[in-house]
């Protein structure tokens, strides 16, 4: 992360000149929203050839530069009748926002593929997704990014029978206008009487980081709006917040979000801590208890450090978190590894030991690890390098419990293995099975979000992956669970349109 703020001055200077290079002699109304800009930023900071969350954050830095750089230009064409609730001349569709229509009534996005729900249809380069059950059905929020302002997060609620509450997108994130933040990343969780949104802020104007959150209740109304970690990088050495990374409901009213705090030097190893705050709302507004850092990097030998993706989830009156972590040895100078292993960090207050040693792996990686509660055990699920391998190839899965540790063999149960994966995975429990899914690369520039399910006895319901959906774009997709599993995806239905889908999965599906 060190790495990747320390590069925003290149981008800044990039995307202006990208902004002033195709501002010259471009006819009224040519572009929406800079994306010619955005993706030529893209290609020339060399997004698309990063992994995991280094690709999503050098994508993110080069859309608020861009934006930034784009704000003086006027030449953003918007009907003047659209959100008339009538199809005008020069219009495609109304009204501007819906599930399939575009904010400048320009671009309708068209149908779904059958089974899917359409909540949004954007005009924009990126976009992320997430979803979370809660008491009274669903909320799935996304990015949306305007010209010349911040991004923010927004979203629509569904009720159980999957049909929308609200009429048009609310805005769920938050910013303070007098240091506006761009928001990103949406992880969405769910109580009995509503939900909690956390997300990842960028200053416009310096390089300020947050991890911030807020609640949504079953009315949509939102509040309790707060910062949970923040920090100013510069400098060659650096330390910064990401996240979150992941929210999980303890108990009504009270949540759990995982983030991490990278801090290391230009050109030198930078290092991912997390930290876990527990977020309760009462009467008087949230309240915010941190409970210290999970894996904190240790000496002497052997150093002890995660990868920067990690997981969590609540369950059965705990919560835990999961991280992929390598065991170093310094002495010569230099690292070298000399054990990685899947660690469970069991949160206060809590019985019994703190962490728990899951599995030995043979490689971490950023794509991040996913854990969820069954009845009686927890599920994780994590990414692996196969043996002479160069890449994330293999799903792994363990469950295990607080009292009696791990419950399948060391390496865990292989799922999947053979093509190359796109997303950290994710699981869910809808009561009586885990689905484990996650984005898959069949061919060279296509994605499919595939799935595995798992009893929880162990038993592996699906000998391979089953496709829950074919041709999405290279987005990470969520996953929640309840009565029945609801996927969140993101399509791109033509040139410069995203289409926000949902993806209902029953039980009865995966056991034909």
């Amino acid at each position: 992360m060190a790495r990747k703020a320390l590069a925003a001055p290149a981008l800044v200077v990039l995307a202006a000149a990208l902004a002033a290079s195709t501002a010259v002699g471009a006819p009224p109304c040519s572009r929406k929203n800079c994306k010619e800009e955005i993706r030529a930023c893209g290609a020339a900071a060399g997004c698309e050839s990063m992994s995991g969350g280094a690709g999503n954050q050098c994508a993110k830095q080069c859309v608020q530069q861009v934006l930034v750089a784009c704000e003086g230009d006027n030449r953003f064409c918007t009907p003047p009748f659209c959100g008339n609730g009538v199809v005008d001349p020069g219009e495609s569709c109304e009204p501007p926002g819906s599930p399939g229509c575009s904010a400048t009534c320009t671009s309708p996005c068209g149908p779904p593929p059958p089974g899917e729900i359409t909540l949004a249809c954007l005009e924009q380069p990126f976009t992320e997704v997430g979803v979370g059950a809660g008491g009274t059905g669903y909320l799935a929020a996304w990015t949306r990014l305007d010209a010349g302002a911040p991004s923010t997060i927004e979203g629509l609620r569904l009720d159980r029978g999957l049909a929308p509450v609200d009429a048009a997108p609310i805005t769920l994130s938050f910013s303070d206008p007098s240091e506006p933040f761009s928001a990103y990343g949406p992880h969405v969780s769910g109580d009995p009487t509503g939900w909690y949104v956390g997300f990842f802020g960028a200053a416009q104007d310096a390089p300020v980081y947050a991890v911030l959150g807020d609640r949504v209740d079953a009315s949509g109304a939102v509040s309790g709006a707060h910062t949970i970690a923040s920090a100013l990088s510069f400098g060659m050495c650096t330390s910064t917040v990401s996240g979150s990374l992941g929210v999980a409901a303890e108990a009504t009213r009270q949540f759990a979000v995982l983030w991490a705090a990278p801090f290391g030097c230009f050109n030198g190893p930078i290092f991912y801590p997390h930290g876990v705050t527990r977020v309760s709302f009462g009467p008087g507004g949230p309240v915010l208890s941190g409970l210290a850092t999970l894996d904190p990097v240790t000496l002497p030998q052997p150093a002890q450090a995660s990868a920067l993706g990690a997981g969590i989830a609540s369950g059965a009156g705990e919560t835990v978190g999961v991280t992929a972590t390598a065991f170093a040895d310094w002495s010569s100078g230099s690292p070298v590894v000399v054990d990685q292993a899947i660690i469970a960090h069991w949160l206060p207050p809590t019985t019994g030991p703190a962490t728990i040693r899951l599995s030995s792996i043979r490689s971490t990686s950023d794509r991040g690890l996913a854990v969820a509660f069954g009845d009686t055990s927890v599920l994780v699920a994590w990414p692996e390098v196969p043996v002479g391998g160069t890449s994330d190839t293999e799903i792994h899965t363990l469950r295990f419990t607080h009292a009696g540790g791990p419950l399948d063999p060391d390496g865990g149960l292989v799922l999947a293995t053979g093509t190359p994966i796109a997303s950290s995975p994710l699981v869910a429990f809808d009561g009586t099975t885990w689905l484990v899914a996650w984005l898959a690369q069949p061919v060279p520039g296509a994605y499919d979000v595939v799935g595995v399910a798992v009893r929880p006895d162990g038993t592996i319901v699906d000998a391979t992956p089953r496709v829950l959906a074919a041709g999405v774009t290279n987005t990470s997709p969520s996953l929640t669970g309840g009565a029945r599993w609801l996927l969140g995806v993101v399509r791109a239905p033509s040139m410069g349109l995203l289409a926000v889908d949902v993806v209902p999965i029953a039980w009865a599906t995966l056991s034909r």
